[in-house]
């Protein structure tokens, strides 16, 4: 399980490096292998790689392409044979490449309707530079997580609230419902925690936050789309 976490601002100020190191270090349990940050303008993402695939070897995230967008993954692909051919991509030149780099091209040439062919466990945040908008989405079954806050003038995100928490403005404040709720009913809502005003993107969801702030979220794939 790698850790993702990313800082948006829509306030008209920039992203900072610092902005992101106490969030950063507070993923390193999650991904003792590496950890990284890029802050471009008013975004900064980061990530802390735990290596469990071979392709894992040569992940080197958060991950920018030759346009400008970048990447920060949990992400294991089950069927990279799939997207290659989807996508064009030979496997000779995908040999070497991390399954969020073939992820990210898949995105750049299909867009939103890469992620109901997605196979396995996943939590990703792209920033496309052009739209200049951010696109969280979480897989079928919710195996990763990914939490989120919008506040006064920026939109954090993590893998798990301690690394939500280590923005500042990011306020820790328990849930009393919420917690009432998990101890009598054992209520299974998939959107919200035990904080207050942190949330989770559901399972088999997408989550698109615009540069004014405005955010979009909607359902990508639910059981009944099986055919037998």
């Amino acid at each position: 399980m790698s850790g993702i976490a990313g800082l948006i601002r829509f306030d008209g100020r920039s992203v900072a490096r610092r902005d992101l190191e106490r969030a950063a270090n507070a993923l390193n349990q999650y991904g003792p292998d590496r950890v990284e940050i890029i802050a471009k303008d008013n975004c900064g993402l980061a990530h802390a790689l735990m290596r469990m695939t071979p392709e894992d070897r040569f992940d080197r995230q958060p991950y920018q392409d030759a346009g400008g967008s970048i990447i920060t993954a949990d992400l294991r692909l089950d069927n990279r044979d799939d997207l290659l051919a989807r996508t064009g991509i030979s496997p000779l030149e995908a040999a070497e490449g991390p399954d969020s780099r073939l992820l990210l091209t898949a995105w750049q040439k299909l867009g939103d309707d890469i992620w109901p062919g997605i196979r396995g466990p996943f939590a990703v945040a792209i920033w496309d530079l052009r739209s200049r908008c951010v696109t969280l989405a979480r897989d079928h079954l919710g195996l990763n997580v990914v939490t989120w806050h919008k506040g006064p003038g920026f939109f954090a995100f993590a893998s798990m609230p301690n690394a939500l928490f280590a923005f500042d403005d990011v306020p820790r404040e328990l849930c009393e419902e919420k917690l009432a709720d998990f101890l009598v009913l054992n209520h299974a809502d998939h959107a919200t925690t035990m904080y207050r005003n942190v949330f989770r993107v559901p399972p088999a969801h997408i989550l698109r936050v615009k540069p004014d702030g405005s955010i979009v979220q909607r359902r990508y794939w639910c059981p009944t789309d099986i055919k037998n």
